[in-house]
């Protein structure tokens, strides 16, 4: 929650947030209601497995947020959180909301973008200290291809619902 209130503040440095009022929400929500389901599986290529691609997503760092109404977000589907996340006081919720739909796509993109923002504000130790050649660093410059995962590290498998750990 630290790290989300932190890229918050960020986003919004004239306008501090008091992240201890608020909670971690999943835009795609964790329960797959039949409403979630459709509306989640229309932004998915036709050959997709939506649980899957729902389990792939759901706990990733592009796909959670911060808010003070999460009982109120709860298990809707995005087009009705939307609304809700556009009149949000916490900029990340209003980003969020600017898109008009939130699949795959825009989780991952969001992740990738957040991953990067974190190194920009958490820089690591200084690269002529520690022996880097010239220009960036192979992970500085790697970070776009990192995967987004979800915070336990448990990957799930197509063939099976056993989690492995990686």
């Amino acid at each position: 929650m630290k790290v989300k209130g932190l890229l918050e503040e960020s986003l919004r440095p004239k306008e501090p947030v008091d992240a201890r009022q608020l909670t971690i929400e999943h835009v795609l929500p964790q329960t797959l209601t039949d409403a979630v389901r459709t509306e989640f599986g229309a932004t998915l290529p036709a050959e997709a497995e939506v649980a899957f691609e729902h389990e792939r997503l759901v706990h990733t760092l592009g796909n959670l947020t911060l808010t003070g109404y999460n009982s109120e977000l709860s298990n809707r589907p995005f087009s009705q959180k939307r609304t809700m996340l556009a009149k949000s006081g916490v900029r990340m919720n209003q980003t969020i909301a600017e898109h008009p739909t939130w699949g795959a796509s825009e989780i991952t993109d969001r992740g990738q973008a957040l991953a990067e923002r974190i190194i920009d504000l958490w820089p690591g130790p200084n690269e002529k200290l520690v022996g880097v050649r010239d220009g960036e660093s192979e992970l500085r410059l790697g970070r776009v291809s990192l995967p987004c995962r979800g915070f336990s590290g448990r990957v799930r498998s197509r063939e099976s619902d056993a989690g492995v750990d990686r």
